[in-house]
């Protein structure tokens, strides 16, 4: 019975001790890192960190001003740990980064700075690969102080609007383990979303937008594309580059009519060979297409109108893709699309070859789009 005394009084003693290890942190000390921004200045080669944070507390909102627990900060450095040091040392609370959502670079950071900065970001542990990395254009630490148009957290409704790319195209958010692969690929490109700040004609303040993309090409940022162009990245793509399940609407003219369709489910039938020593690549994209609205009353009563239909906006986009095809070859030079991966995969041999002069190749090879779309729905009135 006293060993049994002596036991539980043991017990109590060290769960004493346990309870007042100064190791031991209330939620009140931590703050969670929600988005993290990182500008550089090429001029005094300086790095600066900005943390949007969120302040845990028991309820989601201050029960005097209404306002929910956000807080940002910036930090400045000579070198990227010393700037996130410099950051944690004005913080007066732990700054939690298992719950980054996303790591936004600004303008001057992506030209300059990249491949340190995606280094850094994979070293440590505290980084999620499944965080999403964009480009901010210009600074990123001004932007992180705008409210979000839904009054929710502004990393909440930034994830919103990357989940929502599916439905619009006009943008590709890529997570920091896809740019971690594509970054050390000499060969091929890749892109990710551009946030920008504009102030919308029905709002007195600047609200954010993921809107185009930023180009990057062995480990550097090299310019912006625009929102017509990420869809086009979408529906070529090869591989993991582009987003299979996406619809979005493009506007046709048919018959002088203006019609808009809703285009989704994108399948391509990529192809490569060789003629008389010249390589070339074909792909065979196929879509389906809802009839959403038009600016005057169309009337689809046989199978021969269905298929003037499908026959004129399968054209007019073959020569939207066409045109987006041709300036990115032509302007940006670089592989976006992964036909370096697809080559290397289905025709190693003949890649062998062509791997060394890829950067001269891919601008200059004829890359071949037939485009079908399959009118899946014209509307009950038909």
């Amino acid at each position: 019975m006293r060993s049994v005394k002596k036991l539980l009084m043991g017990c109590m003693i060290l769960l004493s001790l346990v309870s007042c290890s100064p190791d031991v942190r209330e939620i009140s000390d931590i703050a969670l890192v929600m988005i993290t921004g990182i500008d550089f200045d090429a001029k005094t080669k300086t790095y600066t960190f900005t943390a949007y944070c969120i302040l845990p507390t028991t309820t989601s909102t201050d029960k005097k001003t209404g306002n929910s627990n956000e807080w940002v900060a910036s930090a400045s450095g000579n070198s990227i740990m010393e700037a996130t040091r410099n950051l944690r040392s004005r913080a007066g609370k732990m700054l939690i980064w298992q719950h980054d959502k996303f790591f936004i670079i600004g303008e001057q950071a992506a030209k300059y700075a990249m491949p340190q900065l995606v280094d850094f970001l994979t070293r440590n542990r505290d980084i999620r690969g499944s965080s999403y990395l964009i480009v901010s254009e210009g600074r990123v630490a001004n932007k992180l102080t705008i409210k979000g148009e839904t009054n929710d957290l502004l990393a909440n409704e930034l994830l919103g609007k990357v989940l929502n790319e599916r439905l619009w195209g006009k943008s590709l958010s890529m997570q920091l383990k896809d740019v971690t692969d594509y970054l050390a690929d000499p060969y091929r490109g890749f892109i990710t979303s551009r946030l920008t700040a504009a102030q919308p004609a029905d709002k007195r303040q600047e609200v954010l937008y993921l809107n185009g993309g930023s180009v990057f090409h062995k480990g550097h940022f090299i310019g912006w594309m625009n929102g017509e162009k990420v869809i086009v990245v979408h529906l070529l793509t090869y591989g993991r580059g582009g987003l299979s399940k996406l619809e979005f609407p493009q506007t046709f003219h048919l018959d002088h009519t203006q019609i808009t369709m809703l285009l989704r489910n994108p399948k391509r039938t990529i192809h490569y060979h060789e003629e008389k020593g010249k390589q070339k690549m074909t792909v065979d994209l196929n879509l389906q297409g809802v009839l959403m609205d038009s600016d005057k009353p169309l009337s689809f009563h046989s199978k021969d109108s269905i298929a003037k239909l499908e026959q004129t906006i399968s054209s007019q986009l073959q020569e939207t893709v066409n045109r987006n095809l041709y300036s990115i070859q032509k302007e940006l030079k670089v592989d976006v699309f992964g036909y370096s991966d697809f080559i290397s995969k289905h025709d190693p041999k003949s890649w062998s070859t062509l791997k060394s002069q890829w950067g001269t190749i891919f601008p200059e090879m004829p890359i071949q789009v037939t485009v079908h779309i399959q009118v899946t729905s014209i509307g009950m009135k038909q």
